[in-house]
């Protein structure tokens, strides 16, 4: 039980790190006025959010994992 409470609050952890850059996209959106620096920086904050959810949400390290069949 105790690694499933550790991956709870990891799941926890990543939520709000996606809340977090989620919000500074927004503020990026209204507070930049510059396009290329606003590109730039909100790409990167895209790059960062689809990272964190294809490897802690969608478990994309385990479709690369070389043991066959381990659902652990």
């Amino acid at each position: 039980m105790d690694k499933k409470k550790q991956e709870l609050n990891l799941g926890l952890v990543i939520m709000f790190i996606l809340i977090t850059v989620n919000l500074i996209e927004f503020w990026f959106a209204n507070a930049i006025h510059s396009f290329i620096v606003s590109f730039f920086s909100m790409g990167l904050l895209a790059v960062i959010d689809v990272a964190l959810i294809l490897e802690y949400y969608m478990h994309m390290p385990r479709v690369f994992a070389s043991d066959e069949g381990s659902h652990s």
